[in-house]
């Protein structure tokens, strides 16, 4: 089965959508992965931003269905002759590249040819745009090592990421929503807390007659949207969940719609009475249907 880029949503980081494809390579759930975090918000300096609570660490997860993660540091001279051995093997490789001088992207390898390397890449940043790509060997060695590498490009070390399976997995013996569920009531304190910051967040917009706008607001904004996804894909998974689900969707499709609405009003530069009024009612509808939502979890 080939490799193939994974744009159904966006999860934590660039990592995560790069771990994915090779996740279903290997016949793991990403609905069950996923299952293992939970979300809520949190309040910093009047901005209000999404909030993982994470129940189960990655290291745990692979163990957990026989998946091993190992760093490996070689030469680059022989870089394309591990790239082909790796992969023939049928180990996806993950290795990370440079932009002046910093770390800044990641690239899954997953097949090659006489001179070129198959990968899956973001194309745009910020944007779900994970594609298919061949590059030349000598392009990805020269972006890992950096600028500073260039005069020594066949005689530096190059570090990448192999991933293979023991194909020991374990068994998945509940659904990935029914697991969602089971790490929601049992971090229900935490979760909470996150709800009653949403409510004072919404209690200062109405206070201030106007929200706090910036670029990194409207960013938070977006990051709980995608968590929000996140949410409805795991409870889409099971018909058992379907007034979760609904109750999921009505809270994405809220937040989206707010979101839109502040920015709109951030980009003109003028705060409308009737926008904010709009946007007060809809964050009302929202935190309404969360607290459905998480009762509707600790009753299931």
């Amino acid at each position: 089965m080939p490799i193939e880029p994974f744009n159904t949503l966006f999860y934590r980081n660039c990592y995560y959508n790069l771990l994915f494809p090779i996740l279903t390579y290997f016949g793991i759930s990403v609905d069950t992965f996923m299952s293992h975090i939970i979300r809520t918000y949190e309040l910093h300096n009047s901005t209000l931003s999404n909030r993982y609570i994470i129940t189960k660490s990655d290291s745990d997860i692979f163990n957990d269905y026989g998946l091993v993660s190992t760093d490996i540091t070689i030469k680059s001279n022989h870089f394309f002759d591990a790239v082909q051995s790796e992969i023939n093997n049928g180990n996806p490789l993950i290795i990370s590249l440079k932009k002046k001088g910093k770390f800044d992207k990641l690239l899954l390898l997953v097949g090659y040819d006489d001179t070129l390397i198959t990968a899956i890449e973001q194309k745009i940043p910020d944007v779900l745009s994970y594609a298919i790509v061949k590059k030349p060997i000598n392009e990805i060695m020269q972006r890992h090592i950096g600028e500073e590498g260039r005069a020594d490009l066949f005689n530096s070390q190059i570090v990448f990421t192999r991933y293979c399976t023991t194909h020991k997995g374990a068994n998945e013996t509940i659904s990935a929503c029914e697991n969602y569920i089971k790490n929601y009531t049992h971090n229900k304190a935490p979760v909470e807390g996150g709800l009653e910051l949403f409510k004072s967040w919404i209690k200062s917009l109405e206070i201030n007659n106007s929200p706090l706008y910036c670029h990194d607001s409207i960013k938070a904004l977006d990051g709980i949207i995608n968590s929000c996804r996140v949410a409805k894909e795991i409870v889409r998974s099971s018909e058992s969940c379907s007034e979760m689900f609904a109750l999921a969707s009505d809270v994405e499709s809220g937040w989206c719609f707010a979101r839109n609405k502040l920015l709109k009003t951030f980009l003109s530069k003028n705060i409308l009475n009737s926008n904010l009024s709009v946007v007060l009612e809809t964050l009302a509808m929202i935190y309404d249907k969360e607290r459905k939502l998480l009762d509707k979890m600790m009753n299931w």
